[in-house]
């Protein structure tokens, strides 16, 4: 697995460059489908204001990808701020962008900043763009770092070119895909095993040994977790575990306006775009009835908040 990989990387990196510390606070993620940039064709669920990160620093890997995400503020929300990454990509994927013969047993390592993430309506596409700053870019063989990408790719202008776009690219698919968390009818689940792993100060845990986390609906979650549906009845009144779907609220009366400031903001998507309010804040889901279940050597828990 690639995030293995980048685990090992971390391990043999001087402790001020903050890898090993970074990655023994990741959360990894997992999706039910496989990603594609068919997500870049949609808006993001809620607007990029309420847009937030699962956990303060998120890993999301496929087959030849795993990036690694981190706010750079408690509690971040919303795209315009700065975030980092840290990318680790197999090189034959990335020289798909490049037009170069396969180069097998590398790694493309890249690290930096990225805000300001938007889209609009191009002809017929929705067009996203995003500002960036890749501090660092790296190749990795079986000894570790070796020279940068750029000396390594010297060459044709479209080289450099083609590695910014697959970059780019690698950071936005995700990143939107992650917004499905701001959508009230999805929760995230987390499953880990019941065995406890031994750990070591000087290894981090590799992905078979961390806890997992998705983000699914309240029926695959009851269907995972092996819950009665919401037709069950467990008393004369009551039904099975369910949801209470997290949703924004927006005050507009003139309580909630900050002191002396009379302008009122206006909410810029969906059925309600163009209401006024002052103030916006986010009403948390819930989880109502037991959260939690063992089946088998598995533990699912369902997240209520980050």
């Amino acid at each position: 697995m690639i995030f293995d990989k980048l685990c090992s990387i971390a391990e043999k990196t001087p402790p001020e460059k903050n890898m090993f510390e970074t990655l023994s606070k990741t959360r990894l993620f997992h999706f039910d489908t496989e990603l594609t940039k068919d997500v870049l064709d949609s808006e993001l669920p809620g607007g990029t204001g309420s847009f937030f990160l699962p956990f303060r620093h998120t890993a999301i890997e496929d087959n030849s990808t795993c990036i690694v995400f981190s706010d750079t503020e408690k509690k971040q929300v919303g795209m315009s701020g700065a975030r980092s990454f840290m990318l680790l990509t197999d090189m034959n994927r990335l020289i798909k962008h490049l037009g170069l013969k396969d180069l097998p047993g590398l790694y493309a390592y890249s690290q930096g900043t990225f805000k300001n993430i938007k889209s609009k309506m191009l002809g017929n596409r929705l067009k996203w763009t995003l500002s960036h700053e890749i501090k660092s870019s790296m190749y990795v063989d079986k000894s570790g770092f070796s020279e940068s990408l750029s000396e390594a790719l010297l060459g044709p202008e479209e080289h450099k070119a083609g590695l910014i776009k697959a970059i780019v690219e690698t950071i936005l698919v995700p990143v939107i895909s992650l917004a499905a968390v701001n959508l009230p009818t999805n929760f995230i689940l987390e499953t880990s095993d019941t065995k406890k792993k031994k750990t070591s100060k000087k290894r981090l845990l590799r992905a078979h040994q961390r806890p997992s986390y998705t983000i699914l609906t309240p029926a695959k979650i009851r269907k995972k977790m092996r819950l009665p549906d919401t037709s069950s009845s467990i008393g004369k009144h009551s039904k099975g575990p369910h949801e209470r779907r997290s949703h924004i609220r927006y005050l507009s009366h003139e309580f909630y306006s900050k002191k002396g400031e009379k302008k009122k903001k206006y909410i810029d998507h969906g059925p309600r775009k163009g209401q006024a309010y002052y103030k916006k804040i986010i009403v948390k889901s819930t989880w109502i009835g037991p959260n939690e279940a063992v089946r088998g050597t598995r533990r699912y828990k369902v997240l209520i908040d980050r």
